[in-house]
């Protein structure tokens, strides 16, 4: 699997104008089947993105509040995924838990020309 940071410089950008912009993750969409999720490490964030079978897609902090359980293996639905661990549920859009006041952190995420674009600034709640 490949995927880009859009912190490394290009062409007439210069290091310090990178650092100062968004972090991005860059991936291709075909790599998330339809109805699963990933699991990413970008400027040392860890990142699930879910590809919902409507096509939507989302991004939120890749571990469980409860017990670090993998969400990107979780089941997915309705805007939703459950921890493989022990059943916990997450929305993906606001990153709340329904078994707790827990919030993760939410990414905000676009596709553009088939790539997967996520922002490496969280939205929503505190960084785990």
């Amino acid at each position: 699997m490949e995927c880009l940071l859009a912190t490394q410089p290009r062409l007439g950008v210069t290091a310090q104008q990178a650092e100062r912009g968004p972090r991005e993750l860059r991936v291709d969409l075909e790599q998330i089947p339809l109805g699963q999720g990933r699991a990413f490490v970008a400027g040392g964030i860890e990142v699930a993105v879910f590809r919902q079978r409507d096509g939507q897609v989302f991004a939120l902090h890749a571990r469980c509040p409860h017990r670090g359980g993998p969400l990107a293996d979780g089941l997915l639905g309705a805007g939703k995924v459950i921890c493989p661990l022990h059943g916990w549920v997450i929305d993906l859009a606001s990153g709340e838990c329904w078994y707790s006041h827990d919030k993760l952190p939410t990414y905000p995420v676009r596709v553009e020309r088939g790539t997967l674009i996520v922002t490496l600034e969280p939205q929503l709640g505190e960084a785990p």
